[in-house]
């Protein structure tokens, strides 16, 4: 896209609120970032979906650009940008959480949605394609199984024990 031929001085004059209410270039239903962002707030209000993953899935994407911003300026684009464009709410909202292949723990949920907001942002930067949601929603996948096995520990037991518990 934009991002990769101009850099971020070519994303500079996006207005946000274009972005938000859908007048931009996107695949089908991706443009319309207000619209998955009612519908996966609708999701987590009614109890279907944990609102650790995409929370912490948003969190990690805001975090990783704001990283770059601040280390190498104007030439990479903003976490607002980052948030508002590509398939990140419906990665965030619809993706990460299939019940599937999301984690069952909470700390586990935080980490995996803040590595798929990481991995977003990574491969948007250095990856030939132009937008990393998928790619990254399937690297925490494979993780699932390691981030799962997170426990918390159990308060006045330790070591065996509270294996055991």
């Amino acid at each position: 896209g934009v991002l990769k031929k101009a850099g971020a001085a070519g994303v500079e004059g996006f207005p946000y609120t274009d972005l938000l209410l859908g007048r931009q270039v996107g695949g089908m239903g991706a443009a319309a970032v207000g619209l998955i962002l009612a519908g996966g707030l609708f999701l987590i209000i009614r109890g279907v979906i944990s609102w650790r993953i995409p929370i912490a899935f948003l969190a990690g994407v805001a975090g990783t650009a704001a990283l770059f911003r601040l280390a190498g300026g104007s030439a990479y684009a903003g976490p607002l940008f980052h948030l508002l464009v590509g398939n990140v709410m419906i990665g965030a909202f619809f993706l990460a959480t299939d019940y599937s292949s999301s984690p069952v723990n909470r700390t586990a949920m935080v980490i995996y949605g803040v590595g798929c907001g990481f991995f977003t942002v990574l491969f948007r930067i250095w990856s030939i394609y132009p937008d990393g949601v998928v790619f990254a929603v399937l690297i925490m996948n494979i993780l699932n199984p390691l981030l799962d096995r997170i426990r918390p520990r159990v308060p006045g037991k330790s070591g065996k024990e509270a294996k055991a518990a």
